[in-house]
C-alpha cells in the first residue's frame, strides 16, 4: 500500500531509469536484510520496505515502456512486459525455495538480495542508457 500511495509523484519522476535502479537496489537491501534479521519485529519492516520498494519498481518500468515504445509497438511490448513481470517473480520463488532446501531460508534470502544488488550494478554499467534516460519532453535542468 505505501508503494501504491506514491504512484503518482513516482510514475512523473525526470529519471525513471535511475527511479528503477533505484528501487531494485533497495528491494536487494531489504530482502538481504530480511534473511539477516533474528527477530520478528526486524523482518517485517524490512519485508514492508522491500513490498514499497517493489510496487515502486513495477510502476517505474511500466512508466517507462509506456513513454519509451512507439505507438505501434506498445501493445506487444506491453504484453511482453507483463508476462515477464508475472512470471518473473514465480521463477525467482521457484529460485529461493530450491536454494532454501538445499541451505537456509536465511542463506537462500541473503543470497538472493545479493544477487539483485549485483544485476543491478551490472545492468548500470551494461545499460548506461537506462541510468540517462529522461522522460520525454523533459530534461533534468527543467526540475529545477
Amino acid at each position: 500500500l505505501a508503494g501504491s500511495a506514491l504512484s503518482g509523484p513516482v510514475g512523473h519522476t525526470l529519471r525513471p531509469g535511475r527511479a528503477l535502479l533505484a528501487s531494485v537496489t533497495v528491494w536487494g537491501v531489504a530482502i538481504a536484510g530480511f534473511g539477516l534479521a533474528r527477530t520478528l519485529w526486524l523482518g517485517l519492516p524490512l519485508l514492508v520496505i522491500a513490498g514499497a520498494a517493489d510496487t515502486i519498481s513495477v510502476i517505474v518500468r511500466a512508466t517507462i515502456v509506456q513513454l519509451a515504445t512507439p505507438d505501434g509497438f506498445r501493445g506487444r511490448v506491453t504484453g511482453v512486459d507483463f508476462v515477464i513481470g508475472a512470471a518473473g517473480p514465480q521463477v525467482g520463488n521457484f529460485r529461493a525455495g530450491a536454494l532454501a532446501s538445499l541451505t537456509s531460508p536465511a542463506v537462500s534470502a541473503v543470497g538472493g538480495g545479493i544477487a539483485v544488488l549485483v544485476g543491478a550494478g551490472l545492468l548500470h554499467l551494461a545499460v548506461p542508457a537506462l541510468t540517462r534516460y529522461t522522460t520525454p519532453g523533459d530534461t533534468p535542468d527543467e526540475a529545477h
